[in-house]
Formats: structure tokens, C-alpha cells, sequence
């Protein structure tokens, strides 16, 4: 069974999402430290209460003279303020689309209906029915530049594609971590170790300030010697915080 095709019974539980974002959104975003690969923003916690997440989004980037639509995972959502949640997308890729209105005609009749209405009182967030989550799904991906992003997409979703590496939930996880012991999500650590071929999400902490340590990487190559066992356990990520006499050590392993 392909990505795509679990989807459905994915929007049983979490709907699709349709988000809309006024002029000026897109840049701000694009000029943040992740780009379009994940960015947050906030909305009144009225918009979001019917949102069940993780799960699919499509993305309308308006702009002055057009507007840019994607594909990607609404991640999570987190109380920030007295009225307002926080937001989190990730993986969003390009879809060859001009609006939302033009999925209606590939959509069957009998649920157009729905689905104008449902486009029709767009504020920033739509979320749609189970059954409208899958018309429009298919009405999507009868493109078939828009089905291989889908499915690309798709990945980033937890639990459709089993035993696979996602990285926003590795770099979730360090972020836990740092929360945790109350650090800050901006702050930088002052050394990061990774072995030569590391596949860590720690490199998403590094900065200019940040030194990357290679002589562990000597070290270990150094210790191998032909026609003999060496009983190791290696270590491909290591990111060390300090704050005062306090001391936070994350490993990846």
C-alpha cells in the first residue's frame, strides 16, 4: 500500500487542513532560520480548537499580484498566551496549483456543494470533514506532479510510514530536552560533536559560535585496527549546554 493511499483512513482521526496566509507571511517565513522546512506562527485559540494534529495541510501563500500553494505536515499546536496558540508546520514543498476553487471540478458533484461552502467562509484556517478530506485529496493528486509531492509529504507524518527516519521528531526531542531543563529553544550550545557520517538533527543547533569537534571522529577511526574485534557503541551526535555550575549533555544515538 503506497503513502497516499493510507491517507484516507489517516483523515478518519486528524482532517485536512487548508491554511490561507495574507501578503507579507511567505517572506517572513522564508527569512526565518528553517525557511518553509518549519516555521511557527500564532492564532486565536478559536481558529484552531477543531484541529486534530499532526496531520496533512495545504498552504495558500498569497501575495500582492498571485499566490503559491504547498504541501505539508501542520505539526502541533501549543497554548502561548491568554487567547492565542502556537502553530508549528514543517516539510512544505511546491504544489502546481492557481487556487483552492480550481480542485472543485474534480471533486464529484454530489460533494461540491460541501466543499464550496467549506472554501467559501475561509478565514485562515479550514478544516475539513473526513469525506471532504478525501475528495480533495483526490482531486489533488490527479496531478501528477501534485501526487508525487503528496506522497513525499506524506512521509513526514508519524506513524503512516513505519520505522523511518523523521527528522522533526528527532529535532522535537532535542528541543524536549533543552525545555526540560530549562533552557531556552534559542540558545545556542557551546559544543557540537558528530561523527564523519552523522545523520543527527543536531546540526540544526549550529552557529557560527559553535564548535564542531572532528578529533573524536580520529579518535574512534584510530582505534580500529585490521584482524581485530572492537566492541564499541557508537555515538553520531553530542550537544553540550552549560548555564552557570549546571551542565546539559543530549546524545544522539
Amino acid at each position: 500500500m503506497s503513502l497516499i493511499e493510507a491517507l484516507p483512513q489517516w483523515f478518519q482521526r486528524r482532517p485536512l487542513v487548508l491554511l490561507s496566509f495574507t501578503p507579507g507571511y511567505q517572506e517572513d517565513f522564508q527569512q526565518g532560520k528553517h525557511g518553509l522546512d518549519r516555521f511557527t506562527w500564532a492564532e486565536r485559540h478559536y481558529f484552531c480548537a477543531d484541529l486534530r494534529l499532526p496531520t496533512l495541510c495545504l498552504v495558500e501563500m498569497q501575495s500582492d499580484t498571485i499566490s503559491n500553494f504547498y504541501c505539508g505536515v501542520l505539526l502541533r499546536k501549543a497554548g502561548v498566551t491568554t487567547i492565542e496558540s502556537r502553530l508549528t508546520a514543517t516539510a512544505l514543498q511546491s504544489l502546481k496549483l492557481n487556487s483552492f476553487s480550481d480542485l472543485k471540478d474534480a471533486i464529484p458533484e454530489r460533494q461540491r456543494g460541501a466543499y464550496q461552502r467549506a472554501i467559501d467562509k475561509f478565514g485562515n484556517i479550514v478544516v475539513l470533514t473526513p469525506a471532504l478530506s478525501v475528495v480533495t485529496l483526490n482531486a489533488l493528486i490527479s496531478n501528477a506532479n501534485n501526487k508525487a509531492t503528496v506522497e513525499a509529504v506524506t512521509g513526514n507524518l508519524p506513524g503512516v510510514r513505519p520505522n523511518v527516519e523523521r527528522k522533526w521528531e528527532q529535532f522535537d526531542a532535542i528541543k524536549t530536552a533543552m525545555a526540560a531543563f530549562g533552557i531556552e529553544k534559542s540558545e545556542l550550545p557551546k559544543l557540537i560533536e558528530t561523527t564523519f557520517s552523522s545523520d543527527s538533527t543536531l546540526y540544526r543547533l549550529s552557529s557560527g559560535e559553535v564548535r564542531v569537534i572532528e578529533d573524536n571522529v580520529i579518535a574512534r577511526d584510530a582505534s580500529i585496527f585490521p584482524g581485530f574485534d572492537l566492541i564499541q557503541k557508537n555515538i553520531t551526535g553530542r550537544a553540550v549546554f552549560s548555564r552557570g555550575r549546571e551542565e546539559l549533555e543530549i546524545l544522539y544515538r
